[in-house]
């Protein structure tokens, strides 16, 4: 078994690369330097504008991973047929039985979202084959087996794109999910990737579904009622990644709304919570302890860290969560290409694939993070102060910067930081020379004992 794991391990990182040269420019799904948030931003880009098609086709591909044939598989993946053979015929255990594999792909090997990607890329093109590029307004868009489509009206995503994907899937042994696939129009909005996609009027929104915020509201709910009997601190640390993680995925899209709402039903689940485990308690009692320790008044306790040091422990504020435009990446962008190595090594950084605050603008300049001749370094610098912070990552940002009173982000970098000595940039270092050109080092302050401390944050650009 151990030997099977470590040649699909190997035979991944030699098919990787011919499945990023092959794929499609808008395929997303299980792909390095890609994500759902990629796939939301084009669906951005091909439905925002005034002139965008206003007809959509949302496709599912049935047991994606469970119906590949194994005959085209053998027939067109570049690799060892005897090898791949053996593992599509492996079978799997279930209860200590043995059940055999007639089609698909193995069940949780690390190669099968390879395979995956590798089955279903040429579907752009197969689609391209038959429309008028120009004047169907069709955009293809795919995340592993969910598929979007875009058309000019309902005649051209019926008459040529389904049947262009059904022959398409017809040849691997797939198909399109009759139940959930739909053609929509724009106005009555589609759902994609946990998001909301709906055009009102001229406007498109991108907003988190319905559906996904029920889901994190029925797993909170779940873990509070899991928590009766247990310390508020343990209910916290389950809450917080949860909470923390649904909020980073939504962050990119029109969420504040949704964030307040569920922060809303989260507070008073938490306040029933507190009553039952303190029935005998006054409201005010419960009050103080549970919802005073935060100055905004969330659910929060008094605790320690493994130091012995007081730290406050409390619930992740949604509301808190900083919006942050996402920057698509280039359809044609090549990880395992030299010529784009540089630009993936630059979103690497979250400064380097999201927009930056503020409208550019003569009146209001925006972020300016690069340094030049005629705008020194003090004033390139955006300084970011961050409150001690528990365990869990609870973080109070304190408005600084230019600008008084403005919340400015904190930067989040692969990076490790650089403490520098004496509490100010080394800029007679090396990369003082470089601030004219295309790197900075980026200064984030952090509380200490003593006072804030100077670190230098080196984003790649």
């Amino acid at each position: 078994m151990k030997y099977l794991s470590h040649s699909r391990s190997k035979a991944k990182r030699a098919l990787k690369p011919i499945a990023e040269t092959t794929g499609d420019r808008n395929s997303y799904g299980f792909r390095e330097g890609r994500s759902c948030a990629d796939a939301i931003g084009q669906a951005f880009c091909a439905l925002a504008k005034s002139y965008a098609p206003v007809w959509v086709l949302e496709g599912d591909i049935k047991s994606c991973f469970d119906r590949i044939s194994h005959k085209w598989l053998l027939a067109n993946i570049p690799m060892d047929a005897r090898i791949l053979r053996q593992w599509l015929a492996a079978g799997y255990l279930e209860k200590g039985r043995l059940f055999p594999t007639r089609e698909g792909t193995p069940q949780g090997g690390i190669v099968s979202p390879v395979l995956a990607n590798l089955t279903l890329d040429g579907m752009e093109k197969a689609i391209r084959s038959r429309i008028r590029i120009r004047r169907d307004q069709v955009n293809f868009i795919r995340y592993a087996d969910d598929v979007a489509v875009t058309g000019d009206s309902k005649e051209i995503l019926e008459q040529k794109v389904k049947p262009a994907v059904v022959e398409f899937l017809d040849k691997r042994a797939l198909a399109l999910s009759e139940e959930k696939t739909v053609i929509t129009h724009i106005t009555q909005g589609f759902n994609f990737l946990g998001q909301n996609v709906r055009k009102y009027g001229q406007k498109l929104l991108i907003k988190p579904s319905r559906q996904s915020v029920r889901s994190v509201l029925e797993k909170a709910r779940d873990h509070i009622k899991k928590g009766h009997g247990k310390k508020a601190e343990v209910l916290v640390r389950k809450l917080n990644p949860l909470l923390r993680g649904w909020a980073n995925y939504h962050r990119h899209v029109v969420s504040k709304r949704r964030f307040a709402s569920i922060d809303y039903h989260l507070h008073g689940l938490l306040r029933r919570w507190a009553r039952r485990e303190h029935p005998n308690k006054s409201a005010g009692w419960i009050r103080q302890r549970y919802f005073s320790a935060d100055a905004k008044g969330a659910f929060s306790i008094r605790t320690q860290d493994r130091k012995g040091q007081a730290q406050v422990l409390k619930v992740y504020r949604l509301a808190e969560t900083i919006i942050e435009r996402h920057i698509k990446v280039r359809g044609a962008a090549n990880p395992y290409d030299p010529a784009d190595t540089e630009y993936f090594e630059n979103r690497r950084c979250f400064a380097g694939r999201t927009y930056p605050l503020g409208n550019p603008g003569p009146s209001r300049p925006g972020r300016q993070l690069f340094p030049t001749a005629d705008r020194p370094l003090e004033q390139a610098i955006r300084c970011v102060a961050n409150s001690a912070h528990p365990v869990d990552g609870s973080v109070d940002r304190v408005a600084t910067g230019a600008h008084s009173g403005q919340r400015a982000r904190r930067e989040r970098c692969h990076h490790r930081p650089r403490r520098l000595s004496g509490g100010q940039p080394d800029l007679s270092s090396e990369r003082a020379a470089r601030f004219g050109g295309a790197r900075l080092g980026a200064v984030d302050y952090r509380p200490s004992v003593g006072g804030f401390q100077l670190q230098l944050l080196e984003l790649a650009y």
